[in-house]
Formats: structure tokens, sequence, C-alpha cells
């Protein structure tokens, strides 16, 4: 994976989500966050489903850099799999026991694991 920070991406911190959210869609890039603004209907989450963006959060708060890391490899496999052959907007949460997607109806739905 090649990660590339918003601050490396040209945005600040603050940036409003919905100036940079479709740029970085535009560019096809996934979007992987611990930003939990995404779990209700928000302007972000309106503006992830407008771009038809890749967008993964990590489904708690708490976890230390390493725990992020270990999740996100993780579910590496079955996140390339999902931009890879489902069309955009793609919504998911992580945590250490699975990925849930959401679906079109708004519940969350257990992505199938993909092993490497």
């Amino acid at each position: 994976m090649d990660v590339v920070t918003l601050a490396e991406a040209g945005y600040t911190h603050d940036a409003e989500d919905a100036i940079w959210i479709p740029e970085v869609a535009a560019r096809r890039w996934v979007i992987l966050t611990k930003d939990k603004a995404i779990r209700r209907d928000s302007l972000e989450l309106r503006a992830v489903l407008a771009a038809h963006a890749y967008y993964f959060t990590l489904g708690g708060g708490n976890y230390t850099g390493a725990e992020m890391a270990e999740i996100i490899l993780h579910h590496g496999a079955t996140m390339e799999r999902l931009v890879l052959h489902r069309a955009p907007p793609i919504v998911a949460q992580l945590n250490r026991h699975e990925l849930l997607v959401r679906t079109s109806d708004g519940s969350l739905q257990a992505a199938k694991r993909r092993r490497r």
C-alpha cells in the first residue's frame, strides 16, 4: 500500500470534507480514516456517496498506531478485493475481527474475508 496523508496531498488538517473528499475520490484513491462521523447520516457521508469514494474507517477511536496498522493489514486483502471488484461508493468500517460494509439501506453487512 502506498499511503498519502491529507497533508502530503496538499490539504490542511481542517480541510472541509466537501472539498477534499471529491478531489481524492476523483484520483481513485482509497480514503482510510479513524473519523467516526461517517457512521451517521452526515455531510461527510453525503460527500462520500456523491463523490463515489472508497471510504474505510476504523471502528474504534482508541486504537494505538500499532493496533491500527495490525487491523489494516489484517483486512488488506478484503479491502483490495472490494475496491477492485465493486463499484464505488463503498463505505466500510474495520475493527479487529471484521470489515463491515454499509449497504444501500444504511445497514452494515460483514464482508467475507479474503486471505492472502
